[in-house]
C-alpha cells in the first residue's frame, strides 16, 4: 500500500464498466482531481477528445480478453487542461483467473510530447523553406552523399543535365 501511494506513477483501478474504484496520490496530482471526485465515476471523464471510438474499442478488447494494453493517452485534467500520458492497462484477476477489475499505471509526458510535436512543427516548415527558396540547397552526410536536396536543386541540375531528379 505504501507503495501504491509513493509511486511517481498515476494508477487508477477500475471495475470491468470502467467504473473508478481507486486512484493513488500522484493521479490526484496529476489531473487536479481529488479521489472522492473520481472513485465511483467512469474513466471517460478524462477523455481527451483525440482517441478515436475504434482506439478505445480496441483497448477493452484487448484488456477484457485478459491481455495487457499500452500506449498513449491524451487526456484532460480537471481544469481542462490537455496532458499527454503514457500508460499500461493490465486485468486483475481473481483465484479462479476470471477478471475482476483493470490497473492502469500511467506517467506523465506531456513535456516530451509537447517537444515531440514542437520538433515536428520545426521540421515542416524548415521543409517548406528549402522547398521554396530559389536558392540551391543540398546537404550531404559523411560519406559525401546526397541526403536531401531542394526543387531549385533539382531545375538546376535538369538544365544542366537534362536529368530530373526525384525528391
Amino acid at each position: 500500500h505504501a507503495a501504491v501511494k509513493q509511486s511517481p506513477f498515476m494508477m487508477i483501478i477500475t471495475d470491468l464498466e470502467g467504473v473508478i474504484t481507486f486512484v493513488n496520490p500522484r493521479f490526484t496530482e496529476i489531473t487536479g482531481y481529488t479521489s472522492e471526485e473520481v472513485v465511483g465515476q467512469n474513466v471517460r471523464i478524462l477523455k481527451g477528445g483525440i482517441a478515436s471510438s475504434q482506439d478505445y474499442d480496441s483497448i477493452w478488447s484487448t484488456i477484457l480478453a485478459g491481455n495487457s494494453w499500452s500506449g498513449i493517452f491524451n487526456n484532460r485534467k480537471k481544469n481542462g487542461e490537455s496532458y499527454w500520458e503514457s500508460a499500461v492497462i493490465s486485468p486483475i484477476k481473481d483465484a479462479n483467473g476470471r477478471i475482476t477489475h483493470f490497473l492502469s499505471v500511467k506517467e506523465d509526458i506531456t513535456s516530451t510530447k509537447k517537444i515531440e510535436i514542437d520538433l515536428q512543427t520545426t521540421n515542416a516548415n524548415l521543409s517548406a523553406l528549402l522547398e521554396n527558396t530559389t536558392e540551391v540547397i543540398w546537404s550531404i552526410n559523411d560519406k559525401y552523399e546526397i541526403i536531401q536536396l531542394n526543387s531549385a536543386f533539382r531545375e538546376s541540375f535538369y538544365s544542366f543535365f537534362g536529368v530530373y531528379l526525384k525528391p
